[in-house]
Order: C-alpha cells, then sequence, then structure tokens
C-alpha cells in the first residue's frame, strides 16, 4: 500500500508538468499546472485522511 501512494505521488509530480508543458501559453500551462496540483494536493490529502488509513 505504502509503495502505491509513493507511485502516485511520483506519478502526479511527473505526469501534471508534462501535460501543462503541451500547452502553447506558458503562463497558461503553468496556472493550469499549479491549480491541478493544488487540486490534486487537496485531494491526496482528503483521500488520506478517510480512505487510506481504513483500509
Amino acid at each position: 500500500m505504502r509503495k502505491l501512494l509513493l507511485l502516485s505521488l511520483m506519478m502526479a509530480t511527473l505526469v501534471i508538468p508534462i501535460i501543462a508543458a503541451r500547452d502553447p501559453l506558458p503562463s497558461r500551462g503553468f496556472r493550469r499546472a499549479l491549480v491541478v496540483f493544488l487540486v490534486f494536493c487537496f485531494g491526496y490529502s482528503l483521500a488520506l485522511k478517510y480512505v487510506f488509513f481504513h483500509l
């Protein structure tokens, strides 16, 4: 389980910037990556609090 948690964090830190880098406007790509990463962190913290430790 810990390996999957670590893998999901690594994938998010790699995939989000790769997807945002494809945007033709750098500022829009940066804002989009920042928003998606913050949403991911918020969802991840909620999942850690309510889901992962109850499995």
